[in-house]
């Protein structure tokens, strides 16, 4: 995601979401790169 830029990661499982928002803060790249669940990314496009 870092390499091409990415600012939100896009997550549809709960476990990977918990794993990503881990490593996101522990390369301390969190106020760079959001992450969030697919639903939450429907909410906010209606």
């Amino acid at each position: 995601a870092l390499e091409v830029g990415a600012s939100t990661l896009a997550i549809a499982c709960p476990y990977c979401m918990v794993n990503f928002e881990d490593s996101v803060l522990s390369v301390d790249k969190s106020d760079i790169i959001e992450v969030k669940d697919i639903a939450e990314l429907v909410l906010e496009s209606i």
